[in-house]
């Protein structure tokens, strides 16, 4: 499990209706998808105590 906070806004890349906004706190299994949202500067790791808002 790998909790990411949103930096930039993007769309998800599967239903392409979902909107994650800065500051949001997100959950993903994918250790691929995180590793690519950190590298394009989209999310960063998040290692605070808020619980997930999302799951991708």
């Amino acid at each position: 499990m790998m909790k990411l906070i949103v930096k930039r806004t993007f769309r998800d890349k599967t239903d392409h209706t979902t909107v994650y906004e800065p500051g949001i706190v997100i959950h993903t299994d994918d250790a691929q998808r995180s590793a690519d949202l950190v590298r394009r500067g989209l999310c960063a790791v998040y290692r605070g105590k808020r619980k997930p808002q999302l799951t991708l």
